[in-house]
């Protein structure tokens, strides 16, 4: 018996790590065979953590927290700026196993349902996507899954200093997500769930207690200014002015099924189902809480991918919310999973071609599909190094200006970018002549072009195409118009002669 159990316990330990390495296999091949950050907007928050290194000064946004914490890491661990953006992304995404293992094994204790829970999302491509790309967001699938874990253990455990951690982790939710409501939200209907329900209160003192609760809610909502912020962005950016920044098309019901593997779709909709049914059913009140609260986390995200675009309600047309969507899905779909495994007694072989089956159909050929590189760290080593006079005027790319801005930090110029009538003009005299109405008088005038970006060919990101402007024919900028200062392999310093 004491063999059988040390076996056991061998593989499992083998298992959990195999799906670790997947798991990092998956997020740290781009960074690591790239070397080069994806994402443009990258760059903002790399520059911010910069200046806060530079300066000490905050930024003036209530997403602060995000570049103050990876100015400090840079600092304090001595690693470069650009080293904890590049991996930063695929670290916190790991780290996210954990809560995410813990939520499935509080509701189920089956290692089974944990393991394949876990696989599903090491190599899921609408999370996959999105993993290496070190912005709030990636640091927001950490702190959700982790408030899921304590919001269930809570319940579980009955021990109400768990609602410390929780409200811990729902400011820092705040304080990572332009509009962090959300999570505000479900923490108070989590903690008044709690107080009235699993704190062995009277019914008098229950409706006391929440009353104080819902008042205290309600006016911390009105007076702590990110809350404010937060709102503000809701009702004023919801109607999708911002086309920039949250561009797409609104999400077509029929593509419910089609934007996800057939495979799991059926095993959503299993755990949906397993969900119903064991809350209406006779169970434990923490699970069927517990159940519950999962499930209005899922339909949340589910109403703001599908439901609200299609009526004109809120149209903050959602490419990151398929991210969202998708990993707050998975707890559902491990509880269904340990559901059938403990109604269908199946052989061991049975089990193990089964979960082979999973494998193969969930494995991905490529293993990020988004090969959108921005700059590598030559490109902005080559950037920094350029000769550039003091007060002297650069102008670059849309796509080219964040990594520009922050590569020329230190360096006292000014920046503008320009779009297709410039970089794309009939000729170099209608370049020059198009550009000439940016020129300051006595000052210089130079192009910066990232050759680095010219090689790029991306197939998924519009954006990029639009902005990047890949197919520019640089022999357009040649003499006499503008004269070649500085070429490195990555980077080309036009001056414009005038």
């Amino acid at each position: 018996m004491h063999c059988s159990r040390k076996n056991t316990l061998i593989a499992l330990v083998f298992a959990y790590g195999a799906i670790v390495a997947i798991a990092c296999i998956y997020r740290f091949s781009q960074p690591l065979t790239s070397h080069a950050l994806t994402q443009f907007d990258i760059f903002d928050w790399i520059g911010q953590s910069r200046n806060i290194q530079l300066t000490g000064i905050m930024p003036a946004h209530n997403i602060w927290f995000f570049p103050a914490f990876n100015a400090l890491l840079s600092t304090l661990g001595h690693v470069d700026l650009f080293s904890v953006y590049l991996f930063g992304g695929a670290v916190v995404t790991t780290l996210a196993l954990l809560p995410l293992a813990g939520i499935v094994w509080l509701l189920t204790k089956d290692h089974r349902a944990t393991l394949i829970t876990l696989f599903l999302y090491a190599v899921m491509q609408k999370i996959l996507a999105r993993s290496v790309m070190y912005l709030p967001e990636a640091m927001t699938y950490l702190f959700g899954l982790t408030l899921l874990y304590l919001y269930v253990l809570l319940f579980r455990n009955r021990r109400w200093v768990v609602l410390i951690p929780i409200w811990l982790v729902t400011v820092g939710f705040i304080f990572l997500h332009q509009s962090g409501l959300n999570f505000l939200a479900f923490s108070a209907i989590v903690t008044v769930t709690y107080v009235l329900f699993f704190s062995g209160l009277t019914v008098k003192w229950r409706y006391v207690l929440g009353s104080i609760a819902i008042a205290l809610l309600s006016f911390l909502t009105i007076v702590i200014k990110p809350v404010r912020i937060g709102l503000t962005f809701f009702f004023s950016q919801g109607n999708g002015a911002d086309k920039l920044a949250f561009q797409g098309d609104v999400i077509s019901f029929r593509q419910i099924i089609s934007a996800y593997e057939p495979l799991y779709v059926i095993l959503f909709t299993l755990g949906v189902v397993t969900v119903v049914i064991h809350f209406f059913s006779k169970n434990p009140r923490w699970l069927k809480v517990s159940l519950g609260v999962l499930f209005l986390v899922m339909f949340f995200y589910f109403t703001f991918l599908y439901i609200l675009p299609n009526l004109n309600i809120y149209r903050l047309t959602p490419w990151r919310f398929y991210t969202w969507f998708s990993l707050f899905t998975l707890p559902i779909v491990g509880y269904g999973i340990s559901a059938v495994c403990q109604k269908v007694r199946l052989s061991g072989s049975i089990q193990a071609f089964a979960v082979a089956i999973i494998i193969i159909v969930s494995l991905n050929t490529s293993l990020v599909p988004d090969n959108m590189y921005t700059a590598n760290a030559q490109t902005l080593q080559d950037m920094k190094n350029l000769p550039l006079p003091a007060q002297s005027l650069v102008i670059t790319t849309n796509a080219n200006y964040l990594q520009t801005r922050y590569a020329l930090l230190e360096h006292e110029v000014s920046l503008l970018q320009l779009a297709t009538e410039f970089f794309k003009a009939s000729s170099p005299k209608a370049a020059h002549d198009y550009v000439k109405h940016f020129t300051i008088p006595g000052k210089e005038t130079y192009i910066l072009i990232s050759k680095y970006q010219l090689r790029q060919r991306p197939t998924s990101i519009d954006y990029w195409r639009n902005s990047a402007m890949y197919d520019m024919d640089v022999t357009l900028f040649q003499q006499p118009f503008f004269e070649t200062i500085n070429e490195t392999p990555e980077v080309l310093l036009l001056r414009v002669k005038l």
